[in-house]
């Protein structure tokens, strides 16, 4: 069944608790799970039927949208570094650990100079 409610999609959608990038100064690291399928969103989306999989359709929908709103507030910012690692979801620390642990490493080596945009 439906896991997000359309009252917390709402929330979500509506902006109403956006973070307040533009007070923070520091350098900042964004690492953002790009869904390209919705196997990335719904791992079990194989064994969904017809109705579950226009859900799942729509979910990801809704997920590439929040992804890509958020990632354009952070990218607003010329100290933050933002990454993008495709085909993976939430738990991407944990899917793609190689991909997050170079980006971190990159980061953190850059020490005090410019930030950079990785595509």
């Amino acid at each position: 069944g439906e896991v997000t409610a359309d009252s917390l999609k709402a929330r979500i959608a509506s902006g109403k608790r956006v973070a307040r990038y533009d007070r923070v100064h520091c350098r900042a690291l964004a690492i953002y799970a790009v869904p390209d399928s919705l196997a990335d969103v719904i791992p079990y989306y194989a064994e969904l039927d017809s109705a579950g999989r226009a859900q799942g359709e729509a979910l990801l929908r809704f997920v590439q949208e929040v992804v890509a709103e958020s990632r354009a507030r952070v990218a607003r910012f010329p100290q933050n570094t933002v990454v993008d690692v495709h085909g993976g979801n939430h738990f991407i620390f944990l899917q793609r650990p190689p991909e997050v642990a170079r980006a971190m490493r990159a980061f953190l080596s850059a020490g005090n100079r410019s930030a950079r945009h990785h595509e």
